[in-house]
């Protein structure tokens, strides 16, 4: 089987969980003896004008061919869209079909929409090619890939409300610029990122600094206080105070429109929980697929026996960003320190540290050769997202190395603890409810025993392996549907 995958882009300048589950799942599906082949976005040039082009990559990716499509569409991460023009420009899409008559693939898997033309996807279907959609993020039904407004998550269908979230988006200019070469350049180059972090490059990289992704966290530019959704929380204002004229938003149905025809040529989503399938099936038409939770190569079973002391190690493995609740989780720390509960740690394994509390054990931001002495070192992991976090792949890692889980119901991976109820904590997603289990927790320290004992004695896979026959058997279904007449 030929399997073409899409993605935003590669190491150095694209990173996290998306980048890796892809990265990881193209190598072991070589390794099983499938053909694999890579497209990603590349430069934006200046000229609006230029065609695009489709051009091989001099290099393999971990020895993936990979082909480069020169003039894609802009990508804005997760920082919203403003110019919504810019998202939904036409191309030739015999560019696009001159490409995939030459590689004849049997399946496409996309893992994302950014940077994609929708006329990809028109000469897919016109060729016959089945697509699989996983659902990594929100976006194509979200600008912001998160489907938060303010702090609940967004029931907006119309998108009426997508300006105010947009207003921290990145411009062309410096969509155009983390596109360039010169900017991949930076990223490869470490030295000069380490010495970015020392100020010695802040003036020259200033363009760069607006909205680079160093180390894994975003330095954005940030939006005008007033506008931003959690300055109109914490104001009292009504946010809809600040929407749009409905002459102003058609911009954002366009778009919407745009991402709603991309959708209906997918073949089979994939999943990666029950949760991100609810949340795909309420806004969109054409839904079919199959939850198969994600997981990656590194993720081992490490179970064993636990030993606890006096204090109680909470961790926290994230970004330092509201809609992961890294704020509220310190926010309810420092409350409950505060009323008493002097026996407690909070170890923040991510950026650079900000904050400084008694309780409070800032580390740097682990690499996989660190995780399993991260997991050593804290007696139970935090999960409190506020956004409806389409999986959480270290709540898979905690268990794997025998620690127990405090998670918030927005999470995805809660359906590992609906399945094994006895091996974590499921919480509401709310401060009050975060505090809680907290409080309860630091007033019951068996509980971290009984838990640990518990995932000792499931039965729970962590192969990769099995994984990836899953996301297999998905796409010689997508096959077999196409050939008897289902898609």
């Amino acid at each position: 089987m030929k399997i073409l995958h899409y993605m935003f882009g590669i190491p150095p300048v694209r990173g996290g969980g998306l980048v890796r589950y892809a990265l990881d799942l193209m190598v072991q599906e070589m390794q099983m003896g499938e053909t694999v082949v890579l497209l990603i976005p590349g430069r934006i040039p200046k000229d609006a004008d230029s065609p695009v082009k489709i051009i091989k990559r001099k290099q393999a990716v971990q020895q993936i061919p990979t082909y480069v499509i020169y003039h894609p569409l802009p990508i804005p991460m997760c920082h919203g869209i403003l110019e919504t023009g810019a998202f939904t420009k036409k191309c030739d899409g015999m560019v696009y079909s001159c490409f995939l008559q030459n590689i004849r693939p049997d399946v496409i898997h996309i893992h994302t929409f950014m940077g994609l033309h929708r006329e990809f996807l028109e000469e897919a279907e016109k060729l016959k090619i089945p697509v699989v959609f996983t659902t990594h993020d929100y976006f194509g039904i979200c600008p912001t890939a998160n489907m938060m407004f303010v702090d609940s998550i967004c029931e907006d269908s119309e998108w009426k409300q997508c300006e105010l979230c947009s207003k921290h988006a990145y411009t062309m200019k410096k969509m155009r610029i983390e596109q360039s070469g010169i900017y991949r350049f930076y990223r490869k180059n470490r030295h000069l990122t380490d010495l970015f972090h020392k100020g010695i490059f802040r003036n020259c990289f200033s363009q760069i600094r607006a909205h680079a992704v160093l180390d894994g966290h975003m330095l954005e530019q940030a939006a005008p206080k007033q506008l931003r959704p959690e300055r109109i929380a914490c104001s009292g204002l009504k946010a809809d105070s600040y929407l749009r004229a409905d002459s102003d938003w058609k911009d954002y149905t366009t778009l919407r429109n745009y991402y709603k025809e991309m959708f209906e040529k997918i073949s089979r989503f994939h999943y990666n929980s029950k949760l991100s399938r609810d949340i795909y099936r309420a806004r969109l038409l054409k839904t079919a697929g199959t939850v198969i939770p994600v997981t990656h190569s590194g993720i081992s079973d490490h179970r064993k026996i636990r030993s606890y002391g006096k204090k109680l190690r909470l961790g926290y493995l994230g970004g330092r960003v509201k809609q992961k609740g890294f704020f509220m989780l310190l926010h309810v720390c420092r409350e409950l320190y505060q009323a008493g509960c002097r026996q407690m740690e909070l170890h923040v394994y991510a950026d650079a540290a900000q904050e400084k509390e008694a309780f409070l054990f800032c580390h740097d931001k682990c690499s996989e050769g660190e995780i399993a002495d991260v997991f050593a070192a804290i007696d139970i992991l935090i999960v409190p997202s506020i956004w409806p976090e389409t999986f959480g792949l270290v709540v898979t890692e905690a268990l794997s190395y025998g620690v127990p889980v405090l998670v918030s119901e927005r999470v995805g991976a809660k359906e590992l603890l609906e399945q094994h109820p006895g091996c974590g904590i499921l919480y509401d997603g709310t401060e009050e409810g975060l505090k809680s289990a907290l409080l309860e927790l630091y007033q019951n320290r068996s509980r971290l025993v009984n838990m640990n004992h518990c995932i000792q004695n499931i039965s729970i896979s962590f192969s990769y392996t099995e994984h990836v026959k899953s996301m297999l058997e998905l796409y010689r279904t997508c096959i077999q549907d196409l050939y008897t007449g289902l898609v």
